[in-house]
């Protein structure tokens, strides 16, 4: 049996660019069209996810679901389990949220495609994107990595 030791992460064009590269994982259908992105993202994540709406025929009323919209709706049963992960919380620097809602994979039980937009998260923190289980990542070097305009992103594909 033949192992291949693939390439997990790499750098491409921009991080906008990367992003509309992962939605080629968008394939809707008329029961299931719908994107979870956080309401106060990147305008550049906002007009990428936008675009690929219409591009495939759907609205941005009809399709684009906000996260904290979501949250809201399930915060009374989230907050005993915060409660018991809070020390935890702090520990972590703020990567609980994000290996919390990707390790655990709920979207993805749900036959949802899981990705992040790590602009903030690239040198800050170390990531560990295989061992979490992210379906897809990007992030951009020109800010913490210190490479300024024009700089190279990158981006993370699971090989499943």
């Amino acid at each position: 049996m033949a192992t291949y030791n693939l390439v997990r992460e790499m750098l491409a064009s921009k991080e906008i660019l990367s992003l509309h590269l992962k939605t080629a994982f968008y394939k809707p259908t008329e029961t299931r069209h719908k994107i979870l992105l956080e309401s106060r993202a990147f305008p550049s994540d906002h007009y990428a996810i936008e675009s690929q709406l219409r591009l495939n025929g759907r609205t941005v009323e009809d399709s684009m679901v906000d996260f904290f919209q979501i949250l809201l709706n399930v915060i009374y049963f989230m907050y005993l389990l915060f409660l018991f992960f809070q020390s935890y919380t702090l520990e972590f620097s703020g990567l609980y949220d994000f290996i919390l809602f990707t390790s655990v994979r709920y979207f993805s039980l749900q036959g949802c495609l899981v990705g992040w937009d790590l602009a903030h998260a690239f040198v800050n923190v170390p990531l560990h994107l295989h061992w979490w289980d992210v379906d897809f990542a990007c992030w951009c070097s020109y800010k913490y990595g210190c490479t300024g305009a024009g700089g190279l992103a990158g981006i993370f594909i699971h090989e499943r």
